[in-house]
């Protein structure tokens, strides 16, 4: 097989590795499901292994990919069943769906589903699936896939399908180094490549501080790929001076696509807490690589620059619920909070990140260097 299809992030491998507890649900638990996860936590591939393994002549199971237009979506699922529609169906799929469907057993999994940024359709949608399936007097399961919090995604739903759906939550906890570094394995060894000793514990360790997402490790190994590879046919080994002179432009890539998902505000801050963790590591060069940076200088960094850019700052209170956020992103570490006096408390940090690296992402970004 080729390196390019089994590094891709959609390969589904012969065997899947540390989702035995997932799967188990998937295929012994006839109930809906919310399958909550960070981004490259395997719930796209667990699904997908699982329609594989278990679409058969007595379960269909679809997989819809989400976005804007479901219907597409949803016909694309259909037809590549081998369910033909006409036309005026093409144009109501979700309508004729259980109709065109011989079996008894269905499975829908909607992946990706905080995509669909307007609630009021999403939760028509749902509402169509479940009446349209019992119209027809079929035995239908969902499992939605997502990264919202669980009991945050319920608010979001109408009390009438949050009642007919009755969704439990299946979690998939964020892979470890050794984890990391199992899978990038058995990808390397289906496609056949041969690597240097270090390679992988050198990406697990990097990709594990960085995001703990799996797709990562897997763009690395496709750049290096590309490097020592002429087609399919493999040159030289992936070396570890390789992976480490590619890791730097990477990680700096990888940031600059966090920081364009920000908010404006959410730049800022981040913006200026970097600002603030530059100015002192260049001051102090010997300093540790964590540097203390606290929540009112932080607000007066950022109130500055919202000014010089003719923006109206955010209140203290909101200032606050930001940072919090950027602490579970690992990006700040809470260390004490200490007294003022009459002007109240302030929180302070640890700036977890290299300020250098995060300062050139901003610069990749236009206004923000």
């Amino acid at each position: 097989t080729s390196w390019r299809t089994v590094l891709s992030d959609t390969y589904i491998p012969p065997v899947l590795f540390f989702r035995e507890e997932q799967m188990s649900q998937l295929q012994h638990r006839w109930v809906n499901l919310y399958c909550e996860g960070e981004k490259g936590t395997g719930k796209t591939v667990t699904a997908l292994y699982y329609k594989r393994t278990c679409n058969n002549d007595d379960h269909t199971i679809l997989y819809i990919q989400c976005e804007r237009a479901m219907n597409f979506q949803f016909l694309k699922a259909v037809e590549s069943e081998g369910i033909r529609l006409n036309w005026y169906e093409k144009q109501h799929p979700i309508s004729f769906l259980f109709e065109k469907i011989p079996q008894q057993k269905i499975t829908i999994i909607l992946d990706d589903i905080q995509k669909i940024s307007h609630y009021k359709t999403f939760n028509n949608m749902l509402h169509s699936i479940y009446e349209n399936s019992l119209s027809n007097k079929k035995d239908l399961r969902l499992i939605l896939i997502g990264t919202t919090n669980y009991l945050k995604f319920l608010k979001e739903l109408r009390d009438d399908v949050k009642s007919r759906l009755r969704l439990e939550c299946l979690l998939y906890p964020k892979y470890n180094a050794e984890e990391i570094r199992r899978i990038l394995k058995q990808r390397l060894d289906l496609a056949g490549l041969k690597y240097e000793e270090g390679v992988l514990s050198f990406i697990a360790a990097k990709i594990t501080r960085l995001a703990t997402d799996i797709r990562e490790g897997l763009k690395l190994l496709r750049m290096a790929c590309q490097e020592v590879c002429e087609g399919d046919r493999q040159k030289q080994p992936i070396t570890l001076e390789l992976i480490q002179r590619m890791w730097e432009p990477h990680k700096i890539k990888y940031w600059t696509d966090y920081i364009k998902g920000l908010y404006w505000h959410e730049k800022a801050l981040f913006f200026s807490a970097t600002k603030i963790a530059l100015k002192k590591t260049r001051e102090n060069p010997f300093s540790p690589d964590n540097i203390e940076v606290a929540t009112t200088e932080i607000n007066n960094t950022y109130r500055k620059f919202c000014y010089s850019h003719g923006e109206e700052p955010l209140y203290y209170q909101r200032v606050s619920y930001i940072l919090k956020k950027l602490c579970e992103k690992d990006i700040l570490l809470k260390t004490d909070v200490v007294s003022l006096g009459r002007k109240g408390r302030t929180t302070k940090y640890l700036y977890a990140l290299n300020p250098e690296t995060i300062y050139k992402a901003f610069q990749k970004i236009e206004g923000w260097s």
